[in-house]
């Protein structure tokens, strides 16, 4: 019996043995390593116009807004007397505007036709009627305060200082803008047509000339100027209010 129980004792030990040293340890998998997670995409950022200012920030002043620029008055677009001429008016035979009160239109009437557009034949013109006025009339300059050319281009002629030479007996105070080219012969050009009422509104405020003492040459004095294809289209601004 003690035989017996000794054998189950010693076969008990050999057993614990034995799990001991054959993978009685449990194994463990190691886990993979996480995987590192995509770079974010950039924010999409919309592409900004050169011409939209973007918006303050809180708190933060908003720029100034650009002053728009005051327009041009026809009246800076005139071309100086030294573009044309070096020549001075003769003092010993004008005499002094002494105020504004009227304005003429006319024609320069010669017997030629005028369609040069260019600044040189322009001005080379404008100084030959000036000799032609001086020198074969008797008269001080350019009998004309302002000329306009068939390009539309505004010329200053006799200073304002001084009375021209334009309507018989009623140069006192007038001044005179004349049209280059015979509108008897030709039409005034699509320019001229422009230029014309936005000069003589700008002149009219400058000088508070009343309407009633805007006319043309032939509505002085006995004369065929403005010439008979002007004169018509002259009514007609007037009568639309064109230069008001």
């Amino acid at each position: 019996m003690e035989e017996w129980r000794r054998r189950e004792l010693l076969i008990a030990g050999v057993g614990l043995i034995l799990t001991s040293s054959c993978g009685g340890q449990r194994r463990v998998r190691e886990e993979a390593p996480a995987e590192e997670p995509p770079p974010a995409e950039p924010a999409s950022v919309p592409p900004t116009d050169p011409g939209v200012r973007e918006p303050a920030a809180a708190g933060e002043a908003a720029p100034p807004e650009e002053a728009p620029l005051p327009p041009v008055s026809i009246l800076e677009r005139v071309l100086p007397r030294s573009s044309w001429t070096s020549m001075p008016v003769d003092p010993g035979r004008a005499r002094p505007m002494k105020g504004i009160r009227r304005i003429t239109i006319h024609h320069e009437g010669s017997g030629h036709v005028r369609t040069a557009t260019d600044y040189a034949s322009n001005a080379a013109l404008i100084e030959r009627i000036r000799a032609y006025h001086v020198e074969a009339r008797g008269w001080a300059d350019l009998g004309y305060h302002f000329v306009i050319d068939p390009a539309g281009r505004i010329w200053e002629g006799r200073p304002l200082a001084w009375q021209g030479a334009h309507v018989r007996d009623f140069n006192a105070h007038n001044l005179g803008v004349v049209l280059l080219g015979n509108f008897d012969r030709q039409q005034p050009s699509l320019q001229q047509l422009i230029v014309l009422p936005q000069l003589v509104q700008a002149l009219r405020r400058q000088y508070a000339v009343p309407l009633g003492s805007l006319r043309s040459h032939q509505e002085w004095t006995p004369t065929a100027c403005p010439g008979k294809n002007m004169q018509p289209r002259f009514e007609q601004m007037r009568s639309a209010g064109q230069f008001t």
